[in-house]
């Protein structure tokens, strides 16, 4: 009764609406014959095709699978008459034998219409289908007593109802061959069976500009190929070229750290600016500079040595002019400063230094009279004792310790003769200063 209700309701459905004419013609090359038009097997399931506003006269239409994948096709549903509303049930397989006498789980029959001996092609994917319990185009679930089955899209599904609305099919027992392409240059308004020499105009040279790899007659329409720049802002555009050789130049600084840096070109243009100040003369001149930037300073001239007796603040280029405490200086080592020259004295400072309390990183130097340090010793302790070689031997020395970063100048000189020794016990300090100030 179900089943019966649905029927009734499409029979009403597409009564209401039509489709575009659609002409059968007559099969060519399916392997299916008028006697092949027979079903025997009924099987205990079966979906059902209604076939609605059908207007052929008396046919007979008829659904076909091949079952046993032999390559031929097997009747799996029939129906018949003149009638404009056709049910077709599609039987199912009896999944109770072992022999597949049916339709499965979404296969999807090939429908054929026979009419006076002439067996009509026609294609089902042409048509709307219209069903009441599922969505044709989605993602199916089919249940039915038993059986479940899940598939994508149209299928055979057990007790299922399909409508198909035929109402603007005709049948033409006529086949008129000819390019039935209307994009074609020989269409053939007339034709209703395409005979595969449709012609497409256009250019069939591959080398060519234009080359259409569609076109089967040449309409001597080819462009040579003109390669080049085709960009009208590159340096070197091509207004002749008619397909572009992606070697376009845009001129530009390309150095990054240049001040005019162009990130599009590609091609450096010498224009590269580099700000600073391009003054020879100015107090930082930047001999990589090529655009002034106006940040010039004059030289200004003087001591720029901060512990200097004559420091200038404002001076930032020193000439050499600084003076200091001359008590502050430790001289350079003179030309045979700690060098065995086979004669030596030796001056021993016995508790000389006491009360002062130098560190262990104390120095102890002895500078002549012309200004060089003649000898050192890196250890002051209450016995220090430091060589004097000749031919500084014989010589008063100024005795000068370096602590802390402070320089101790004694008033006493000492002085030894060659081979000889002396003591000195009591040295007394007679300036001290930072040895920041050494010159």
């Amino acid at each position: 009764m179900k089943k019966f209700l649905y029927i009734l309701f499409f029979s009403l459905f597409f009564s209401c609406f039509s489709i575009a004419q659609n002409i059968l013609l007559p099969i060519e090359g399916e392997n299916i014959f008028p006697d092949m038009f027979i079903h025997n097997n009924i099987t205990d399931q079966n979906s059902t095709f209604l076939f609605t506003g059908v207007n052929l006269g008396e046919v007979t239409i008829g659904a076909f699978y091949d079952l046993d994948d032999d390559g031929l096709y097997e009747c799996v549903g029939l129906t018949s008459g003149n009638e404009q509303n056709l049910p077709l049930p599609i039987w199912g397989d009896d999944f109770t034998t072992a022999t597949i006498d049916g339709l499965q789980c979404g296969d999807i029959p090939t429908f054929f219409i026979l009419k006076n001996g002439i067996i009509y092609n026609f294609d089902i994917n042409d048509y709307e289908i219209q069903s009441p319990t599922q969505e044709i185009y989605g993602s199916n679930n089919c249940n039915y007593n038993n059986f479940s089955c899940s598939f994508y899209g149209f299928g055979y599904c057990p007790n299922e109802i399909y409508a198909v609305d035929l109402s603007n099919v005709t049948i033409n027992s006529h086949i008129i061959y000819g390019c039935t392409d209307p994009s074609a240059h020989n269409y053939d308004a007339i034709a209703n069976t395409d005979n595969g020499l449709c012609q497409y105009l256009g250019c069939t040279d591959p080398s060519a500009f234009n080359y259409n790899p569609v076109a089967t007659d040449d309409d001597d329409s080819c462009i040579a190929l003109s390669l080049g720049c085709m960009d009208a802002s590159a340096s070197n555009y091509d207004a002749s070229a008619n397909s572009d050789n992606g070697l376009c130049q845009y001129l530009g600084c390309t150095d990054p750290s240049a001040h005019n840096y162009d990130a599009i070109a590609n091609t450096d243009n010498g224009l590269c600016q580099y700000l600073g100040c391009t003054d020879i003369l100015a107090y930082n001149y930047d001999p990589s500079a090529n655009t002034d930037n106006n940040s010039c300073v004059e030289v200004v001239l003087g001591c720029t040595v901060e512990t200097a007796i004559n420091y200038i603040s404002s001076a930032n280029t020193d000439d050499g002019s600084c003076e200091f405490n001359s008590s502050c200086q430790i001289p350079n080592c003179g030309e045979y400063c700690n060098v065995n020259t086979g004669s030596n004295g030796t001056i021993l400072f016995s508790n000389s230094f006491n009360g002062i309390g130098f560190s262990n990183e104390a120095s102890l130097y002895l500078v002549n009279s012309e200004g060089y340090v003649v000898s050192t010793s890196n250890a002051v302790s209450q016995m220090t004792q430091i060589l004097v070689w000749s031919p500084y031997t014989g010589q008063d020395l100024v005795v000068k310790i370096i602590d802390n970063a402070e320089v101790y100048t004694f008033d006493q000189s000492v002085s030894v003769g060659g081979n000889g020794i002396n003591f000195y016990t009591t040295m007394t300090v007679s300036d001290i200063c930072s040895a920041s100030t050494l010159g």
